[in-house]
């Protein structure tokens, strides 16, 4: 945790960072191969809390349950009862730290985000095939277009969403200084602050167009 804090810390002083944000539609997800019968995806529930909080370790039993709602979701892939990965979805919007910003998508779409594959799992291929599967389900439930947001750096996550199909759409550039947060963002991307409820904080809606606007949703 020290290490994060001070990671952390040195953002805030000075850092330049670009997400790769990346969409596919959801309509081909029936065709695409099913993973291997051992592994399954599963939409966890309120009384998963406690296995994923011993599994995953980013949340208490208490803010599992708190997070899940009508429109945001956990999926989890399990082998043998055992949680080798989960991924949280929403159809509405989600708070990203990087931004300071809630990313936000329109009806329709939704958006898969803090996604974390258990160290002995990787590389068998679990995070493209759950993402696959995420696509499907999603599909069964009308959404028709899933985005992801992806760190330029992290290589090994762009070739997972590649694998899945999820094409290039835009860059969000950001940078801080002195704890100063500065957003580049494509013309297309609309932001707005809600005019009430709390707290009020920037959202910023993700389309390739710029259909998405303040009111819409």
């Amino acid at each position: 945790m020290l290490g994060v804090g001070i990671g952390r810390a040195r953002e805030a002083i000075a850092s330049h960072e670009t997400l790769i944000v990346l969409a596919r539609s959801t309509a081909e997800a029936g065709r695409e191969a099913r993973p291997d019968e051992t592994m399954r995806l599963r939409q966890l529930a309120r009384a998963d809390a406690a296995r994923y909080a011993r599994s995953i370790g980013t949340d208490s039993p208490r803010t599992f349950r708190d997070r899940l709602s009508d429109s945001t979701h956990c999926y989890a892939v399990e082998e043998a009862g055992r949680i080798l990965h989960a991924s949280w979805v929403t159809t509405s919007c989600a708070w990203t730290r990087e931004l300071r910003s809630f990313v936000c998508v329109g009806r329709g779409d939704a958006y898969v985000y803090e996604s974390f594959t258990s160290a002995d799992a990787r590389g068998r291929g679990v995070y493209p095939s759950a993402l696959r599967e995420v696509c499907r389900a999603l599909d069964e439930r009308g959404v028709k277009q899933l985005w992801v947001a992806v760190e330029a750096h992290n290589e090994p996550s762009l070739r997972a969403v590649g694998k899945a199909s999820f094409e290039r759409a835009f860059e969000l550039r950001y940078s801080r200084r002195l704890g100063r947060l500065a957003l580049e963002l494509p013309d297309a991307i609309k932001t707005d602050t809600p005019a009430t409820g709390r707290p009020k904080k920037r959202r910023i809606w993700l389309s390739r167009d710029g259909a998405i606007h303040q009111g819409e949703r």
